[in-house]
């Protein structure tokens, strides 16, 4: 069973028919339910299960992001968190989006600020970050040859992380910002674009 697959499970108690969403914990496992609502499946109570139809990931066309003479580039380092996110529908789990035609698609007043480049160092909550995770990003930001720095992360520890690289980069001549957002990028009420146009 894959993200996004249509399955049907069968405990000692009930059935369930749902989407196989991608999850942390190896015990269980995740629906997306018909209603919208999840549901988790403790493994050890299915009796059996069976993939009703396979998810077929469809092909989107990206528009392709073109350099501007004049323009400054910024480097988007995504490290996680829900700021460069958005609900994938399909899987019904939450899927970074870090490349600059995603970015581009999801906030296009960046292409008109500047020249955009990205990088994926990590895709974690922030809670889970550690000093070796700081040293990543640090080492990231020195050996860069771009204007200015954004720098996505989860909110959770986002205070934490800009403390800890106020320290480390203090010989550094560029602007460094560390930005998270309350609700993913497809949310009406998202402040994701406006926080990474604001940075930007």
């Amino acid at each position: 069973m894959n993200a996004g697959d249509l399955i049907e499970v069968e405990t000692k108690d009930s059935s369930y028919r749902g989407v196989y969403m991608p999850n942390s914990t190896e015990e269980k496992i995740v629906l997306k339910l018909d209603s919208g609502y999840n549901v988790g499946i403790l493994k050890k109570n299915i009796k059996k299960s069976k993939v009703l139809k396979k998810f077929v990931k469809k092909k989107v066309k990206k528009s392709k992001v073109l350099k501007k003479k004049g323009k400054k580039t910024i480097t988007i380092l995504h490290t996680g968190g829900t700021v460069a996110s958005k609900v994938d529908y399909e899987t019904g789990g939450v899927s970074a989006h870090f490349s600059p035609e995603d970015l581009i698609e999801m906030v296009p007043e960046l292409g008109k600020i500047a020249n955009i480049k990205t990088e994926l160092i990590s895709e974690m909550m922030s809670e889970d970050m550690m000093f070796s995770d700081y040293q990543k990003m640090v080492s990231f930001i020195k050996k860069s040859k771009s204007d200015g720095i954004i720098l996505t992360q989860g909110t959770d520890t986002l205070g934490y992380t800009a403390a800890a690289l106020a320290f480390c980069l203090e010989e550094v001549n560029i602007p460094v910002l560390v930005v998270g957002s309350q609700r993913s990028s497809d949310r009406g009420s998202s402040d994701a674009a406006m926080n990474l146009i604001c940075a930007a």
